[in-house]
């Protein structure tokens, strides 16, 4: 139980969305269905911090949540998604002049992106992340070194000239405590996290899952940077506003944590919002998949990452939607935590013929209609 917000310490909340028994690991599958019934799960209990507008799940256990090499959640399988990486990968190596340089990313997972660093500079990379696993290359791979593990006390005597660390943060109980750690390393750093903005704004309900204690806000993540030291932050939207990116340098910022009036009576409008329409939105969905099963149309969902996992745990059924689909062949033949659904590769969609795709990304829209196009397939795409 998280007892105070995790940014600013306060205790004056606003009661957001609650959700039972949701699976604990969304990005951890399992080898048959009856261990994918019975995955941990845990409790939403989502609340919005009045002070300084972050939201977090204050029913989350950390002691619920373990990293190993069966997490598996990398995008790095769609041209979508590697485009947008190469992307960030050439302008953080353009602004910070990062040449024969030394790189630290904090959870490299498979270590994808690190290795877009280290080539395109080139660059010395040193990773760190409790799920890299016998599926990635051997851990000494010339200018990189990857080590199983967390990033700790016992590594400050690295030097590093920049500090990465993408979809991490929203994991942590503590964010705190990380980066009063990364502070240490005395060096300029990018996170990556998802956009809370977006969740509310857009109703992205299918983020919420129980991996993520918290949601950054811009506001609530430039408060939390500032109050470890960190200064001359760059907040921007990234990835069609589903991300936010933050750039900064170690310092002593000054004053003005607090959120302007407009900020707060902005977000307290979109989080008024978002508790109304969660439930529009999940009872709406519930009448569709009814009315796709009493016509017999065949469905599959389109995307086992988090998105996935949590639109097929909402609705607790497994006759109406016969698979979930992905790209990433890490996961085919494995089993969706909590649903049961296994999940299949594009081309095992020519044997099921599903008249409906439910697409759990729209980023990934065009992309996946090339696919089936590809593969004379023309079901109905439905966008979540």
């Amino acid at each position: 139980m998280i007892k105070s917000c995790p940014v600013c310490a306060a205790r004056d909340w606003l009661d957001l969305v609650s959700i039972p028994a949701v699976p604990v690991h969304c990005n951890r599958l399992w080898d048959t269905r009856p261990a994918a019934l019975k995955a941990p799960r845990g409790a939403i209990d989502l609340v919005f911090c009045r002070k300084c507008t972050h939201i977090f799940n204050r029913a989350f256990d950390p002691d619920k949540v373990k990293y190993d090499p069966d997490y598996e959640n990398s995008l790095f399988f769609s041209a979508r998604f590697r485009q947008y990486a190469e992307r960030v990968a050439r302008d953080l190596i353009a602004q910070f002049d990062l040449r024969q340089k030394q790189v630290l990313e904090i959870g490299s997972g498979q270590g994808d992106f690190l290795r877009l660093l280290c080539q395109l500079g080139p660059n010395q990379g040193y990773g760190f992340d409790p799920s890299f696993g016998p599926r990635s290359e051997p851990a000494g791979q010339g200018n990189i070194e990857f080590v199983r593990g967390y990033f700790g006390p016992e590594n400050l005597d690295l030097a590093f000239d920049l500090v990465v660390c993408r979809h991490v943060l929203e994991h942590l109980a503590t964010p705190q405590d990380l980066l009063a750690l990364i502070r240490q390393v005395n060096a300029p750093v990018f996170f990556e996290v998802p956009n809370a903005l977006y969740t509310l704004r857009d109703l992205g309900i299918w983020d919420l899952i129980y991996e993520h204690p918290s949601y950054f806000t811009p506001t609530s993540l430039r408060q939390v940077f500032n109050r470890q030291n960190f200064v001359q932050t760059q907040i921007a939207a990234t990835y069609s506003d589903q991300f936010l990116t933050l750039k900064g340098q170690p310092g002593w910022p000054g004053a003005g944590l607090a959120p302007s009036p407009d900020e707060m009576a902005h977000m307290k409008t979109l989080v008024s919002a978002f508790e109304r329409e969660y439930g529009r939105k999940v009872a709406a969905w519930q009448t569709r998949l009814r009315r796709y099963a009493q016509t017999g149309q065949r469905v599959v969902v389109w995307g086992a990452g988090s998105k996935g996992v949590t639109f097929l745990n909402v609705f607790k059924t497994h006759s109406q939607i016969q698979a979930i689909v992905d790209i990433n062949p890490r996961k085919v033949g494995k089993f969706i935590p909590g649903s049961g659904h296994i999940i299949v590769n594009p081309e095992t969609l020519v044997e099921i013929q599903p008249a409906v795709v439910i697409l759990m990304n729209s980023v990934y829209e065009n992309e996946i209609r090339a696919t089936l196009s590809g593969l004379n397939l023309s079901p109905q795409i439905m966008l979540t």
